[in-house]
C-alpha cells in the first residue's frame, strides 16, 4: 500500500523523527524566499500542524515498522472503529437493522476508505466526532465522557472550532422553547465566544488559536486556493463583508449543485426527506445544524470538501434511519430482501471502482510497476 496524501507523509515523518529524539520536526517546508536564501542540506522543521496524528502514529511506530503499511493498517483500524460507531448510534436511535445499513452504506464511502489508506486526520477527526454523538446519546453519566474526545478534536484538525460553534447553535435553535430563553442565550453565546476571541487573538498565528483557520477567509472567491494551500505568495485584496458573502454563497451554490463531491445524491435525498419523519428529528436538526455550520466554515475559508467530510456520517445515519421508517410504514412485507436490493444500488459505484472501473486504471496509471 502506498500514500495518495503529501499530508501523510507530512504527519509521520514528525512521529519518526519523534522517536529519533528530534521533536515533531520533518524536512518539508512551504516555499519562501526567506526560507530558500538560509537553506542548509539536510535541514528540518518544526511541524506546523496539530500534533494528535504524528503523536498516536509515533506510538504505533514503537511496536511496528515505520512503513506505508503500518501506517494504512493504523487507518483502516480507526476506519473499523468509525463503522462500529455508526452501528451503534443507529442502533441506539433504532434499531440493529438500521444500524447496519448505516455502517454498510458508509463502508461504501471511497472518500473514507482513501483517508483510511493514508491514515489522515479526517479519519481521526470522524472518529472523535462520532463517539463524541454515541456518548451523548446515553442516558447516564457515561454521557459526560464525550467532553474527552471534543477536547481532542482540538488536537486533530482545525475545523474542530466550527463543531464546537454548532452545538450552542443546535441547543439554542431546536431545545430552547420561549424566544426570551433563547434571547438570553445568545446574549451570553456572545459574551463568551466574544471572550475567547480576545484571547486567541493573542496569538493568531500559533496553531493552536481557534483563529487560525479562518485566516484563509482573507482570500476572495478569484484568489487561487492551491496557492494559499502550498504557502505561496498571492494578491491580497481588501477584504469587505460583501467580498466575504459573496464568496460564501457562490461556494456554497458550488457544494450544493455537486453534493457528490460530499456523498452520493440518494443519501442526500433521503437526508432531506427525514425533515418530514416523526422518529429522531432532533437527531437529523443536530446533523444538519453541523453539516451548515461545516459547509459555511468550508465556504468562507477554503471550499475543500475533504473539510466537510468528517460529518458526512451523521448524514448517512439520518438518511439510513429514513429509510429503514419509509420501508417499515409503507412496505413492510419482505423488508429484509427490500433493503438488500438497495444497498446493492447505492454501493454499485463503489463495488464497480473495484472491479470493472480497475481495468481502466491498470491502463492509466504506473500502478505497481517501476
Amino acid at each position: 500500500m502506498n500514500l495518495t496524501f503529501s499530508d501523510s507523509a507530512k504527519f509521520y515523518e514528525a512521529a519518526k523523527n519523534l522517536l529519533a529524539g528530534n521533536c515533531l520536526t520533518n524536512h518539508h517546508s512551504f516555499f519562501s524566499s526567506s526560507a530558500l536564501a538560509s537553506y542548509q542540506p539536510g535541514q528540518s522543521w518544526p511541524a506546523n500542524f496539530l500534533p494528535l496524528n504524528s503523536l498516536l502514529m509515533a506510538g504505533v511506530f514503537k511496536y511496528f515498522p515505520i512503513n506505508d503499511l503500518t501506517i494504512a493498517m493504523t487507518g483502516y483500524l480507526f476506519f473499523a472503529i468509525c463503522l462500529g460507531l455508526t452501528f451503534l448510534i443507529a442502533k441506539r436511535l433504532h434499531s440493529a437493522r438500521a444500524g447496519i445499513l448505516a455502517a454498510l452504506l458508509f463502508s461504501s464511502s471511497l472518500f473514507f476508505l482513501e483517508y483510511a489508506q493514508n491514515a489522515s486526520s479526517e479519519i481521526f477527526f470522524t472518529t472523535q466526532i462520532l463517539l463524541f454523538v454515541y456518548l451523548s446519546l446515553q442516558k447516564n453519566k457515561i454521557r459526560w465522557l464525550s467532553i474527552f474526545p471534543l477536547a481532542l478534536m482540538f488536537l486533530t484538525r482545525q475545523q474542530a472550532i466550527l463543531f464546537l460553534l454548532a452545538l450552542p447553535i443546535y441547543f439554542v435553535l431546536f431545545h430552547l422553547k420561549s424566544w426570551q430563553t433563547r434571547l438570553v442565550s445568545v446574549f451570553l453565546a456572545v459574551i463568551i465566544f466574544f471572550g475567547l476571541y480576545l484571547v486567541a487573538k493573542r496569538d493568531v498565528s500559533s496553531i493552536y488559536s481557534p483563529l487560525k483557520p479562518f485566516y484563509s477567509a482573507q482570500t476572495t472567491a478569484g484568489v487561487n486556493q492551491g496557492l494559499y494551500l502550498r504557502g505561496q505568495e498571492y494578491s491580497q485584496t481588501v477584504t469587505t463583508p460583501k467580498n466575504i458573502l459573496s464568496k460564501v454563497f457562490y461556494n456554497v451554490y458550488n457544494f450544493a449543485k455537486n453534493p457528490e463531491r460530499l456523498a452520493p445524491t440518494s443519501i442526500f435525498f433521503l437526508f432531506l426527506f427525514s425533515f418530514f419523519t416523526v422518529r429522531h428529528r432532533q437527531f437529523t436538526y443536530f446533523t444538519a445544524t453541523v453539516l451548515t455550520t461545516f459547509i459555511l466554515g468550508a465556504s468562507a475559508s477554503l471550499p475543500n470538501a475533504r473539510y466537510v467530510h468528517p460529518v458526512i456520517p451523521l448524514v448517512i445515519t439520518s438518511a439510513s434511519l429514513t429509510l429503514i421508517q419509509v420501508l417499515e410504514k409503507f412496505s413492510p412485507r419482505h423488508i429484509n430482501s427490500k433493503l438488500l436490493f438497495i444497498i446493492i444500488f447505492l454501493t454499485l459505484p463503489t463495488a464497480g471502482y473495484f472491479t470493472l472501473d480497475a481495468r481502466f486504471r491498470q491502463r492509466q496509471f504506473n500502478i505497481g510497476k517501476s
